[in-house]
C-alpha cells in the first residue's frame, strides 16, 4: 500500500502496510542469526563474506565470533538479501544441523585462480557432499577457460566477431554464400598442455547467422571449425561487425546433474542432488557473481538450457531418433566452444534469435586435432 504522507498518518483504518527494511531497491529482509560451530580446517581471522551449505546454499557476512566454553565457537552471520518469508522462515532452508559454512580470505580468494587450487577445493567439498563420489567427481573435472567480452577490439588477439586472420580468405556454406565469422582464438593465450595444438595456432568458428527461422543451423554445412596458423595475407574486403577482445579465466569445470556422464554413472535421485549442490556451490566459490550468467566459454563442459548437450550433439550429428540407447555414445562428446546471447549481446544475435551456441566434439577427434567433424547444437529458454 502506497501513501503520500512521510509517516503513518496518511493510512486510512482497514488499510493495510508492509514496511521493509535495508537499502536495496528490492527492498529486502536483512538481519542475522548466531550458530553453534566446529573449525574443521583453518581460522575466521580475516573471514568476512561467507557461505552456508545445506540443502541450498547462501551467501552472508560474518560479523563476529566467540570461543564456547565446552568446545567450539558462536558466530553472527548478517544477510541483506532474503527475500520471500523473511529470514526467520528462509533460514530453514539453509541451515540445518550437519551443514557447513565456508569463508576464504582475500588470499585464497586469489588463489582460486590456480586449476590446482581449484582442484584441492572441489576435493574438500566432495568430501564433505557427497564423499561416495569423491574420486568419480574429481576424474569427471574438465579444465576449462571462461572467455569474458571486454571492451578491447584487437584482431591479433582471441577475438569474438570481426576480422579473422588466418589464410583463408572466405569461409562458404553449400549454396555459396559466406558463413559468419563468430570467433577465433590465438591457442597460445590459453594455458593448455594438449598434443593437438602443436602444429595450432588459431581456431576460428563459423556459422550460419540467417534462415534461423526455418531452424537453426546444424546440417554440416552450415557451420565450420578451421585450424591453422595466423596470417596478416587476409585481404578480403568483405565488411565485418566490430572485434571484441575477451578476459580468458580458467576454471575446473563439472557437468550439469543433467549431463550424459551423470547418467552413465547411475547417480541416484539423492546423488544427484548432492552433486548439484556441490556443483552450485564450487562454482559459486571459482567464479562468484557471474556463476548467476550466462557464460561464453572455451572447452570445459556445456552449460545445457534444455536438453544434455552431448546427447543432443550425437542425435543431431547420427540423425537418431530419441532414445536411452544415445547416452552411451553421447558421452564422447565434448565442448569446443560455448557462445551465449545473455553473456553479451552481440548485433548477430537481433537476427539469429536468443540461443545459446554450442560447438560439440568428440573427445577422439579433439585429441587428434581434427575439427572436420564437429555438431553445432543451438538451444534457447
Amino acid at each position: 500500500m502506497k501513501w503520500e504522507s512521510k509517516d503513518l498518518s496518511g493510512l486510512k483504518e482497514g488499510q493495510r502496510f508492509v514496511r521493509f527494511m535495508g537499502d536495496h531497491p528490492n527492498n529486502p529482509e536483512h538481519g542475522s542469526i548466531v550458530l553453534s560451530t566446529q573449525i574443521v580446517s583453518g581460522e575466521f581471522d580475516d573471514i568476512k563474506e561467507v557461505l552456508i551449505i545445506g540443502d541450498d546454499a547462501q551467501d552472508g557476512r560474518l560479523i563476529n565470533y566467540k570461543k564456547q566454553l565446552l568446545g567450539g565457537y558462536k558466530v553472527e552471520i548478517q544477510f541483506d538479501t532474503i527475500y520471500g518469508h523473511g529470514l526467520k522462515y528462509s533460514a530453514k532452508n539453509f541451515i540445518q544441523s550437519g551443514g557447513a559454512i565456508i569463508g576464504l580470505t582475500k588470499t585464497e580468494k586469489e588463489s582460486l585462480n590456480s586449476i590446482e587450487t581449484q582442484r584441492t577445493l572441489l576435493s574438500l567439498l566432495a568430501e564433505f557432499i557427497i564423499p561416495n563420489k569423491k574420486e568419480l567427481i574429481i576424474k569427471l573435472a574438465r579444465v576449462g577457460f571462461l572467455c569474458i567480452p571486454n571492451d578491447r577490439n584487437d584482431s591479433n588477439r582471441s577475438h569474438y566477431l570481426g576480422k579473422p586472420n588466418h589464410e583463408q580468405s572466405e569461409i562458404k556454406d553449400s549454396s555459396g554464400n559466406n558463413l559468419y565469422h563468430l570467433a577465433s582464438l590465438n591457442l597460445e593465450e590459453f594455458e593448455l598442455n594438449q598434443n593437438w595444438i602443436n602444429s595450432t595456432e588459431q581456431i576460428s568458428f563459423y556459422i550460419k547467422v540467417n534462415d534461423t527461422e526455418n531452424g537453426w543451423p546444424e546440417e554440416k554445412d552450415d557451420f565450420k571449425v578451421i585450424k591453422g596458423r595466423s596470417s596478416s595475407e587476409n585481404q578480403d574486403s568483405k565488411s565485418y561487425d566490430q572485434t571484441m577482445n575477451f578476459s580468458i579465466k580458467p576454471i575446473l569445470d563439472l557437468p550439469g546433474y543433467d549431463h550424459t556422464l551423470i547418467n552413465h554413472h547411475k547417480f541416484s535421485d539423492d546423488d544427484r542432488d548432492r552433486f548439484d549442490a556441490l556443483r552450485s556451490v564450487f562454482m559459486q566459490l571459482i567464479i562468484g557473481d557471474e556463476v548467476e550468467e550466462e557464460v561464453n566459454k572455451f572447452l570445459g563442459y556445456p552449460d545445457s538450457i534444455q536438453n544434455c548437450v552431448s546427447y543432443e550433439a550425437e542425435r543431431i550429428y547420427n540423425k537418431r531418433e530419441y532414445s536411452d540407447e544415445i547416452f552411451q555414445d553421447a558421452k564422447n562428446w565434448c565442448l569446443l566452444l560455448q557462445v551465449s546471447p545473455y553473456c553479451k549481446w552481440f548485433k548477430f544475435f537481433d537476427g539469429f534469435g536468443d540461443g545459446s551456441i554450442y560447438y560439440m566434439i568428440r573427445k577422439q577427434d579433439l585429441e587428434l586435432g581434427d575439427f572436420s567433424n564437429c555438431q553445432v547444437v543451438v538451444q534457447n529458454t
